[in-house]
């Protein structure tokens, strides 16, 4: 098969840009040493010399390690170039997120929609037994695998890791998405907890059956 490839990252053929979010660009590669398909998570250039940035970065690698979920998207590897942005190497997901299929129009039954959360819910449990907190779980970080239909938790960028020296959110500050986060943790980031990953959980059903979320208006009044 012909692919444009962008460029090479260490042993991984750059394939094309998936999406970009506020701190880092994703893409797909293929991995040349063991002939398969992964994804990439680069740190944005502009957070490489913040010390803070490329902690939090270094720290979805730790959290997502920990956590041995079907449910959870694995990392393979984080790397540290000299001359290069810090980078995950994580697994491929062939499908799309529950945000870009809401974004397309279209809407699961409520048996599938169920499914999935349930899924995300067993995700989210083996998380919680090692000490892993999302504080982000929303559409846009639940992939659906186009094949088996299987539902992917993604993105623990803001995740808090049980021990105080890991939480690298300052305190008082608003860390998630303020539509999906519980009371608790909209007050103060290191109140989050294993609940307030279940509400999150529950606002997306509610989303996802009614294809609205169940408080509207601005940020500060939700």
């Amino acid at each position: 098969q012909n692919v444009l490839h962008l460029g090479r990252l260490d042993e991984f053929e750059i394939i094309h840009h998936l999406a970009s979010g506020a701190t880092g660009h994703l893409f797909r590669a293929r991995d040349t040493k063991l002939t398969r398909s992964v994804a990439v998570k680069v740190l944005r250039a502009e957070l490489c010399t913040s010390r803070p940035a490329r902690q939090r970065f270094l720290q979805e690698a730790n959290a997502i390690a920990r956590v041995n979920s079907d449910h959870i998207v694995k990392v393979f590897d984080v790397r540290e170039p000299d001359a290069f942005a810090p980078y995950l190497v994580m697994e491929f997901i062939d499908g799309m997120s529950a945000q870009q299929m809401q974004a397309a129009g279209q809407r699961p039954d409520q048996r599938t929609a169920v499914g999935w959360i349930c899924q995300v819910l067993e995700g989210l449990d083996a998380a919680h037994a090692v000490g892993v907190v999302h504080r982000d779980v929303k559409p846009g970080n639940i992939l659906l695998e186009r094949k088996s239909g299987r539902a992917k938790l993604v993105d623990f960028g803001l995740a808090r890791l049980n021990e105080d020296s890991f939480d690298l959110t300052s305190p008082g500050s608003i860390a998630g998405t303020p539509g999906y986060m519980a009371p608790e943790q909209i007050l103060d980031a290191h109140e989050a907890n294993e609940v307030s990953d279940v509400y999150s959980v529950a606002v997306v059903l509610y989303e996802l059956l009614t294809g609205e979320l169940p408080f509207r208006g601005s940020t500060r009044m939700v």
